[in-house]
């Protein structure tokens, strides 16, 4: 009955829409951002740390809260990194200072960063929290969305990951970190 009701030439149903395809295509052949940027940044969401306004909740701040960048312990001992130590992680498009979790639950090659740390302003629990913030660490440009979805690019990032004792990486141009200064 559905082949007498197709009006395709081989009366099959084509699922894939050429743009889709495309950008599938894209993501799947990508490797890593650039050589500089070898680490693949991904955003992690932790309980009671949801959105940002949180963060100002002393209750819910209680115990050991904090910002920190989770690696894998051969990219860490590869990088002369230890757990608790704190790092500058730069991407194309800035940097951040934040402290390392050393740990096995992220796979090698890649960073996870909980978000909405690094307050500013008159929240004072959130603000006395510190942290760095994830944001400055990404795209902020229309021309970087998502061609599909329009969603901002902020998974899959490329990044170093350094000691802060080492030199600033210098990575990020001024007109990036001028886009993400709001």
């Amino acid at each position: 009955m559905l082949r007498k009701r197709l009006h395709t030439k081989d009366r099959l149903v084509h699922l894939e829409h050429p743009r889709f395809a495309e950008e599938m295509r894209r993501l799947t052949t990508s490797t890593v951002a650039d050589a500089d940027h070898p680490l693949k940044l991904f955003s992690i969401r932790e309980a009671r740390s949801q959105n940002s306004w949180l963060h100002n909740i002393p209750r819910l701040m209680s115990g050991n809260r904090s910002c920190r960048l989770r690696m894998h312990p051969d990219d860490a001992d590869s990088r002369g990194l230890s757990d608790g130590t704190t790092v500058r992680v730069g991407s194309r498009w800035g940097e951040i200072e934040v402290l390392l979790e050393v740990t096995d639950e992220v796979m090698q090659g890649s960073v996870g960063l909980n978000q909405h740390w690094g307050h500013k302003g008159g929240w004072r629990v959130a603000v006395a929290a510190g942290g760095a913030r994830y944001n400055d660490l990404v795209p902020n440009g229309a021309e970087m969305l998502d061609a599909i979805s329009g969603n901002a690019w902020i998974n899959g990032i490329g990044v170093q990951v350094t000691s802060v004792d080492a030199a600033p990486t210098g990575t990020h141009s001024s007109a990036a970190t001028d886009m993400l200064t709001r």
